[in-house]
């Protein structure tokens, strides 16, 4: 779930065959359509959380939920 303030990418990341899915460092969606790369992966407390940027230079947070 998109933990940050900023909107623009997808408000939840499912991982699976069918939504997203990894190669490497990069999140792609559908049939290899490349939407953003992994620059973290973090331990907050107890949740993890993914910082993403996408292709416009955008950061993004993603919490585990």
């Amino acid at each position: 779930m998109n933990c940050g303030a900023k909107a623009g990418l997808s408000d939840i990341l499912m991982f699976d065959d069918s939504h997203n899915w990894l190669r490497n460092d990069t999140i792609f969606t559908g049939k290899d359509s490349a939407v953003a790369t992994i620059v973290k992966l973090d331990l907050h407390y107890v949740e993890r959380r993914l910082l993403v940027k996408d292709f416009n230079n955008k950061i993004y947070w993603f919490c585990e939920q």
